[in-house]
């Protein structure tokens, strides 16, 4: 069999974690970018770099200071993407190193462009704007300002498959079904 590493994508709230969540459900091998990249934070050496980019704030008892930083990066451009650079490099190696032997795996990631990435299929989830600004406004306690800036930058991606989450568990899953099918 060819080697299948999908990317799981989609905007802020969208449901990308529900979709792996099924996938590794069904005894899949899954992997999450945000993950790789919150152990990638945890480098004393990309603490210092951060605060170096960002000041003081941007550090809280040696860690990164998530809320401080997600508020100073979405809400400009440049800041954005200065920050992010620091990041992908290591983000892909261990994402390269997890995926060492697999011959097929979903990975869920944020930022699709972050890094080159020979995918085999890009599956996109998309639903309505104002769900997902709920959804996450809910699950990180932040206001809908600071969502709505995070999706202000994030991109659209063109996709393999496109998933369209509004809520319905049942509906996500039928679709999903009909993905898995085409795979082989």
């Amino acid at each position: 069999m060819k080697r299948k590493i999908i990317a799981v994508t989609g905007g802020i709230g969208s449901g990308k974690s529900t979709l792996l969540g099924m996938l590794k459900a069904k005894g899949f091998a899954t992997l999450d970018c945000d993950k790789l990249a919150k152990q990638v934070a945890e480098s004393p050496q990309l603490v210092a770099e951060v605060v170096r980019l960002l000041g003081d704030e941007a550090c809280k008892n040696g860690k990164l200071n998530r809320k401080y930083i997600r508020e100073r990066v979405f809400s400009d451009k440049a800041l954005y993407d200065e920050y992010t650079s620091l990041f992908y490099g290591r983000v892909k190696q261990k994402l390269e190193r997890a995926l060492e032997g697999v011959r097929l795996a979903f990975v869920e990631i944020q930022v699709l462009d972050a890094f080159p990435f020979p995918w085999y299929a890009v599956w996109r989830v998309e639903c309505d704007s104002r769900l997902r600004v709920d959804r996450v406004m809910r699950r990180d306690g932040v206001n809908q300002d600071n969502v709505r800036s995070i999706m202000a930058v994030q991109k659209d991606t063109t996709a393999t498959l496109t998933f369209t989450n509004d809520g319905d568990i049942k509906s996500l899953s039928e679709q999903l079904e009909r993905a898995l099918s085409s795979l082989t």
